[in-house]
């Protein structure tokens, strides 16, 4: 296994794609630190940074299936669950550099945040969002190990990326769905425009309120699915995180703060309630649960593998 580590550092420190790759994270976090410090956060920046990890990992890691090279780290004697192992280490190791970088970057722009939120809810967001990195980086190496041809390899893992994202957002708006609406009796009334014309408008009549059941809500069994599922998608906890912090970004925002300092502003003033404070934590576990499923179950189809 160390024969294997040692080799594979050297493949990546020499590769030109690796570089780019650390070019390509910086330049994405300083267009992400320096939109959020003016604007507002975005996790658009976050599927940009993935789609940088598909791609390094389908090149450095899909090379090695592709040219033959782990048949031939086979006839040198090493085993398959080894190999599977060092190239998921590997690139692990690099993940969590390329995120440091990332995050390092973000944070030099947008620092004042410290201010406001909680030191703990910052360590736990950061620590989910890097797991999310990671066991989207298990997916791109398991995938690069299995399929023999890079081109294939990149449109998958990239796929991947859009269509976790889809799932995440298509469940999360499913679970936001309240069991009842609250509807009201309406009447007809006419009124005149500012152009002076009859216009017939809709009005609630009050004290009429009822509670009618939501037809797009979701309940019962395949709600706690759908939570579970939710949760276990890697992009979900990022999203949260970025939902739960969303006021307390944009510094410069100068229709939010409307001539107030940082400190002074209303609408950036953290707050958390109960329960998504708990599910800060709680959904922390959801992630590596994710990943080592997905590397046993890698590890299973990789020594399975015939490579002739």
């Amino acid at each position: 296994m160390s024969k294997l580590l040692y080799a594979g550092i050297r493949r990546y420190l020499k590769s030109i794609i690796f570089w780019l790759a650390v070019i390509a994270t910086a330049a994405i976090a300083v267009d992400f630190g320096y939109w959020t410090r003016n604007n507002y956060i975005d996790d658009v920046y976050f599927l940009a940074e993935f789609i940088v990890l598909a791609i390094l990992f389908t090149w450095l890691v899909g090379r090695e299936f592709d040219e033959g090279v782990f048949r031939n780290k086979m006839i040198c004697g090493h085993t398959k669950g080894t190999i599977f192992l060092s190239e998921l280490i590997l690139s692990e190791i690099n993940c969590i550099f390329l995120f440091l970088i990332f995050s390092g970057i973000f944070v030099a722009f947008n620092g004042y945040i410290f201010s406001n939120i909680p030191a703990n809810v910052l360590i736990r967001i950061f620590i989910g969002c890097l797991l999310s990195n990671m066991a989207f980086t298990a997916i791109f190496v398991t995938i690069s190990c299995l399929i023999p041809h890079r081109a294939i390899i990149a449109v998958i893992n990239i796929l991947l990326i859009f269509g976790i994202t889809f799932v995440s957002n298509d469940i999360d708006y499913s679970l936001s769905n309240e069991k009842y609406n609250i509807v009201y009796d309406t009447e007809t009334k006419e009124t005149v425009d500012e152009y002076g014309e009859y216009i017939e408008e809709e009005i609630e009549i009050p004290g009429t309120e009822r509670k009618v059941i939501n037809p797009n809500y979701v309940g019962g069994w395949k709600r706690s699915v759908l939570k579970v599922t939710y949760r276990i998608m890697p992009i979900s906890y990022i999203e949260d995180s970025v939902m739960r912090t969303y006021n307390c970004f944009g510094y410069n925002d100068e229709y939010r703060n409307n001539g107030l300092t940082y400190e002074e502003d209303p609408y950036a003033k953290f707050s958390i309630t109960k329960a998504d404070n708990k599910a800060l934590s709680v959904d922390l576990v959801y992630m590596p649960i994710l990943t080592i499923v997905i590397i046993a179950a890698g590890y299973a189809l990789f020594r399975r593998r015939d490579f002739k």
